[in-house]
């Protein structure tokens, strides 16, 4: 036998036993995520939610399915939209309860004219931005046309799905008193028994600030989604120490340009022995929590 002839053998012998595998076990793969089926089932049919941090590439877009419906937080670019709607669509998502908006850059909105045309979307929470800006106006068009109810985002205010709730914990001013469009970033307590998650959006150093100032330890949390995707710029120590989580996610694209996560940053997560998970390394981040415990299992 050639060792070219050996070396088709053993690729052979290795797919099969690999589908054999899968068969057996209930597990599918699908890009980069190994998944059991049957666990994600499991955790919605007996009361449990789970959280995805979908990879886009350099964006964000994250899902938490839960018993009574979907939530929605960002939609990545305009550009990762077949693999925002291949995800979804894989996890036969047809609806989301409330599509929230932190504000509208294309690595965050860009993705949310597909999900509100293809998908059934009750709710927008969003801020009321003055944006003069295409990917925006053209969807507050669609949002129209499709007659999506939209609900501000003001600090406090809290709601709810099913047993999650959702705290409005950002911005703390009004639009157009920030300098920058990112820390205008709509920010989310959600919370479910015990376990308790904040995403971020791009929020930076002084909106982190401002969030301490108004809620100081409400900020205690597992799970951190960084603001502005591990830039420097946020992730303060100040916020790090407040929120304390366990886990820090980092949503970015693999050899970004931006050098996210910053060296900083990390830097600051090791000072607080927060483990860091991060999309360009670890693909699609999954969760699953029955209201006790919160466990990862991608």
């Amino acid at each position: 036998m050639t060792k070219k002839t050996t070396l088709k053998v053993i690729i052979i012998t290795l797919a099969a036993l690999l589908v054999l595998g899968a068969i057996s076990t209930g597990i599918y793969y699908y890009r980069d995520i190994l998944f059991s089926e049957d666990v994600l089932s499991r955790v919605l049919d007996e009361g449990g939610i789970s959280i995805h941090f979908i990879d886009v590439g350099q964006g964000d877009s994250i899902l938490i399915m839960t018993p009574d419906g979907n939530m929605l937080i960002d939609t990545g670019t305009n550009s990762s939209e077949p693999v925002l709607k291949s995800y979804l669509l894989e996890l036969d998502i047809k609806s989301f309860e409330y599509l929230v908006l932190t504000h509208p850059h294309d690595d965050h909105i860009g993705g949310a004219d597909m999900i509100v045309k293809e998908f059934d979307v009750e709710n927008i929470i969003m801020t009321n931005s003055d944006e003069d800006i295409e990917i925006y106006l053209t969807l507050l068009s669609l949002i129209d046309e499709y007659d999506v109810n939209v609900i501000e985002a003001i600090s406090g205010e809290s709601f709810s799905l099913g047993e999650l709730t959702s705290t409005v914990i950002a911005p703390n001013k009004d639009y157009g008193e920030y300098d920058e469009v990112n820390s205008t970033s709509v920010v989310l307590k959600c919370e479910f028994g015990e376990c308790s998650l904040i995403f971020t959006g791009d929020a930076e150093a002084d909106s982190e600030l401002e969030m301490i100032e108004e809620y100081g330890d409400f900020l205690d949390c597992d799970i951190l989604k960084l603001g502005h995707h591990g830039s420097k710029t946020s992730s303060s120590y100040e916020f790090l120490e407040i929120t304390s989580p366990e886990y820090a996610i980092a949503c970015c694209g693999t050899d970004n340009t931006y050098g996210h996560p910053a060296a900083e940053v990390m830097y600051r997560l090791n000072l607080f022995k927060i483990e860091l998970l991060r999309t360009d390394k670890d693909g699609s981040i999954v969760f699953v929590c029955d209201g006790e415990e919160l466990t990862h299992i991608k």
